[in-house]
């Protein structure tokens, strides 16, 4: 099925389209100005961020007026060269629970040089991290895990993470075929790991 030119894609197609980028596949999904992307569209900016690539002018102008959310509009920044600002750093005080649940709702800014100062901070909670991703496969909510797990795949110099971590990904890629989210968040990781 060829998309129209009104034709408003689904958050599926939008993911496929940005695990596609992310595995060195053109974008085929035509972007006209009026669509509502949402937060999709800070996962298209994220897969060109971390190809290192650049949508053309008027994708990135597409993208950056239907996106919403703070984490889109620091992607576009960072494609167009301007100074990101600053994100959020989440409360010390939260525990480990709390922090997984941070860390699944901010996984648009685990990308490498996006967000320094919040990964340095989160390097000191790697395992309260690491155990809320252990939490969240144990109650089978895989989308929470797999949105985490983008965090902790900033942190490859830890050995004992890394071991634990592997397991993880290989219970989440028994999701992937069937969902998107789940196949895209495991794009993303890849390209991490490969940088």
């Amino acid at each position: 099925m060829s998309p129209s030119a009104s034709h408003e894609p689904s958050r599926a197609e939008l993911l496929a389209a940005a695990a596609g980028l992310l595995r060195g596949r053109r974008l085929l999904l035509p972007l006209v100005p009026g669509v509502t992307l949402g937060a999709s569209a800070a996962e298209l900016l994220s897969a060109w961020v971390l190809t290192g690539g650049c949508p053309d002018a008027k994708t990135l102008d597409v993208l950056t007026r239907c996106a919403s959310g703070s984490v889109a509009h620091a992607l576009a920044a960072r494609l167009r060269g301007e100074a990101i600002p600053a994100p959020p750093l989440p409360d010390p005080a939260l525990d480990w629970e709390d922090l997984g649940t941070w860390a699944a709702e901010a996984c648009g800014l685990a990308i490498p040089g996006l967000a320094d100062e919040l990964a340095a901070t989160l390097a000191g909670r790697l395992v309260d991290l690491h155990r809320a991703l252990v939490l969240a496969l144990l109650a089978a909510e895989t989308r929470h895990a797999a949105r985490i797990l983008r965090w902790l795949a900033l942190f490859p110099d830890s050995p004992e993470l890394a071991a634990s971590a592997r397991p993880a990904a290989a219970e989440l890629a028994r999701h992937r075929a069937g969902d998107p989210e789940i196949d895209y968040h495991l794009a993303v990781i890849g390209a991490v790991r490969r940088r």
